[in-house]
């Protein structure tokens, strides 16, 4: 099939099958390509993901002609509301179902999630492209979000003799409760144990750092890259931040709920140095950023955004200062003073 020539049905039917869990790997590819012509297509394929949320089938099962009479209903119910209203509202939230876990995708860019089985490493593997967000929920209730650019991977017999999963990326948890037994968040540089509770782990390979920050409850952390060390404990609205290259670690008090502000599609910089910041767009809006003057690395910034709001909104709100101007071109943002 040739992404050029779909039809609006076809259009709607891949959307469907991906957001059902049962599109193969050809038909995902095609509906990226058709996302990545334009802005235009990202914005419909939200909109038709919100119908699908407000329509969608049964978590546990799929059947993809009730489906799409469901969502053609839903769709025609949605237009003649909106032209009676006269407006339209975008959607923020997002959801695909599948065997193991319900993924709810927030963000304003083309999204894909997949959860796969590996016989080789005999684990279940949730993955989020850059663009995109996921919530999930483990087998045992616990729910996970996954920033742009994450993995998540555990075991089929997760929660069954113990609750270990690994994480590339960032992640809000909020656990279960089990006092016997301990739900373990395993990264390359530091593991997280808790018995319940809410926190939020940054951990990206390309970061300098790995931050970990406590909303509610206790967590234990160990330093993989100091051994030595004896697990040390955070405390409600402590970050703990791992520098990855001296293998030091420091606690400091913050205000922790800035740090899941993300999994309600805001971003917030709270005197957060460029060069983090920079990252940070990059995972959210998928684009790239060059800074042609590198002392803009190290300057911090405040902000409190919406990710509703495009990337250029952004820009133009933090150049206002005047410290620095930038180009936008085909997904290539360049900054210089």
């Amino acid at each position: 099939m040739n992404n050029y020539d779909l039809t609006q049905d076809q259009i709607d039917s891949l959307i469907i099958n991906v957001l059902g869990g049962v599109a193969n790997a050809e038909d995902e590819g095609i509906l990226r390509q058709w996302m990545g012509k334009s802005s235009a297509n990202q914005r419909y394929y939200m909109q038709i993901c919100d119908i699908w949320e407000s329509s969608s089938a049964d978590t546990t099962s799929f059947n993809k002609d009730q489906a799409y009479r469901r969502f053609k209903t839903r769709i025609a119910a949605q237009a003649l509301s909106a032209e009676k209203r006269g407006v339209f509202v975008l959607s923020r939230f997002v959801r695909w179902t599948a065997v193991i876990v319900v993924a709810f995708v927030l963000g304003s860019f083309s999204v894909y999630v997949w959860n796969q089985y590996s016989q080789s490493s005999n684990l279940y593997t949730v993955t989020v492209p850059l663009g995109s967000k996921s919530k999930v929920e483990l087998p045992d209730h616990t729910t996970v979000w996954l920033n742009a650019g994450s993995k998540l991977c555990y075991s089929p017999d997760f929660a069954k003799r113990s609750r270990q999963v690994s994480l590339e990326g960032e992640a809000y948890f909020e656990v279960a409760k089990n006092p016997k037994m301990p739900f373990t968040v395993n990264g390359r540089e530091m593991a997280v144990k808790v018995l319940g509770t809410k926190f939020n782990v940054r951990s990206y390979r390309e970061d300098p750092t790995v931050d970990i920050t406590l909303l509610e409850g206790s967590i234990s952390l160990t330093n993989h890259l100091a051994e030595s060390q004896l697990p040390c404990f955070l405390k409600p609205n402590e970050k703990a931040t791992l520098n990855k290259k001296n293998g030091q670690m420091t606690i400091e008090a913050v205000q922790a709920s800035d740090w899941s502000e993300w999994t309600r599609g805001k971003l917030v910089f709270d005197a957060e140095r460029f060069g983090q910041i920079i990252r940070r767009l990059e995972r959210e809006y998928n684009v790239t950023i060059r800074v042609q003057d590198k002392e803009l690395m190290n300057r911090k910034f405040y902000g409190d955004f919406r990710k509703a709001q495009s990337i250029q909104e952004i820009f133009d709100i933090m150049t206002a200062s005047n410290q620095f101007r930038y180009k936008f071109k085909e997904s290539v943002i360049t900054v210089y003073k």
